[in-house]
């Protein structure tokens, strides 16, 4: 890294401390449509700060910003991934890119992203699915952040992607491209989304500094269980009863599926080489590393 990075991130780090949070944010990942915006809400009433200036579901603005600034740059959105270089490049090169975004943060953060009328909060965090796609590049900035990752069966969020497309188009079809970034999607390009945003949210799960996922379809059978095993496993002591935050989450009445069912979802013509139950054994696999390898409960 080069010393001009090194002295920006000094700089955010000094930014943080002076404002009482810590210089190991948890980063929430997971594919849209998949839960990322409860568990924002869950961190958020057991009392990790998680930005002002919220987007309807629950992104700070500020990160959500830095976020398109990363992808742009690459020609890239959350839903046109194919010019953007692999986690590994990202985690090591692009220097111009990495200093920008921190400056967009330090000179942002007072405005954008605290709010000075709450008391401190030691804890703090934010959402955005697109953390899957640049969370290399926030790693290099934030060297000690912790990772929440939830993922969710690619039928369900296929068919959420869909319908909320179809809505926003019936909406005002004359803006509707440009709000979403990119044209309408099809299914077959919906599960490839599914597929990337998970597989590079697995990619980049070893660098983080603790690491714990949960499975939506999970979350709703047993929410206390869930919610309490989680927070453990970012080092988070919620000021709230665990209980109050079970009862955030409310299932949907659909019928769950094991790991194992629709091991790979076929969409006209395109299989996904990420089977689900790839995914959840993976996926848990990382967060029990985690707690393994030396970040206590």
């Amino acid at each position: 890294m080069s010393s001009a990075t090194d002295e920006i991130v000094v700089l955010l780090r000094s930014l943080l401390w002076n404002r009482g949070l810590r210089d190991d944010p948890i980063m929430v990942l997971g594919m849209h449509r998949s839960g990322t915006t409860l568990l924002a809400q869950i961190l958020d009433a057991a009392g990790v700060y998680m930005g002002s200036r919220l987007s309807g579901n629950h992104e700070p603005r500020l990160f959500q910003d830095a976020n398109r600034q990363a992808l742009d740059f690459f020609g890239c959105s959350w839903r046109e991934i194919t010019a953007l270089p692999s986690s590994e490049a990202l985690a090591l090169g692009y220097a111009g890119l990495l200093q920008a975004m921190a400056h967009r943060l330090v000179e942002d953060m007072d405005y954008g992203f605290l709010d000075r009328s709450k008391p401190g909060q030691e804890h703090w965090g934010w959402k955005d699915p697109r953390n899957c796609l640049t969370a290399p590049l926030h790693l290099r900035l934030f060297r000690g952040a912790r990772a929440l990752f939830i993922f969710r069966r690619p039928r369900p969020v296929v068919d959420s992607l869909l319908l909320r497309d179809r809505r926003l188009a019936e909406k005002n079809p004359l803006t509707r491209s440009a709000a979403l970034e990119a044209p309408a999607l099809d299914a077959q390009h919906a599960l490839r989304l599914w597929e990337i945003h998970n597989c590079r949210a697995l990619d980049v799960l070893p660098s983080f500094s603790r690491v714990s996922t949960v499975c939506y379809e999970d979350l709703l059978e047993a929410p206390q269980c869930e919610i309490e095993r989680v927070l453990r496993e970012v080092g988070i002591d919620s000021v709230v009863p665990v209980a109050r935050l079970a009862e955030m989450v409310r299932p949907d009445g659909g019928a769950r599926e094991s790991p194992g069912a629709g091991a790979v979802l076929k969409v006209a013509g395109y299989s996904s080489t990420l089977p689900y139950a790839m995914l959840y054994v993976r996926a848990r696999a990382a967060g029990a590393r985690s707690t393994a390898i030396g970040h206590p409960s």
